[in-house]
């Protein structure tokens, strides 16, 4: 989390879970996990509830089904789950 992700309620903008979930496709890009020449044709947030500013991290756990990449935005020890990005 970065301060210029949060809007003046001190939660997480909306449009940063994408940035959050771009970041994690480009490091499967890097990790070789997608093909670099794979291209997004559909997207779809689900917000679930909000993120407050906090001092821990959040973590975004990626997985593939077939040709959907699907990231969870949840909390580090995964008890809350803030979005998912299909």
């Amino acid at each position: 989390m970065r301060w210029a992700d949060l809007d003046s309620l001190n939660h997480v903008n909306n449009v940063v879970y994408v940035d959050y979930g771009r970041e994690a496709r480009g490091r499967l890009v890097d990790d070789g996990v997608l093909g670099a020449g794979q291209t997004i044709r559909r997207l779809r947030v689900d917000f679930l509830r909000p993120l407050l500013l906090s001092s821990k991290p959040v973590l975004v756990r990626s997985t593939i089904d077939g040709h959907v990449l699907t990231h969870e935005i949840r909390s580090t020890d995964g008890s809350a789950h803030f979005c998912t990005i299909t």
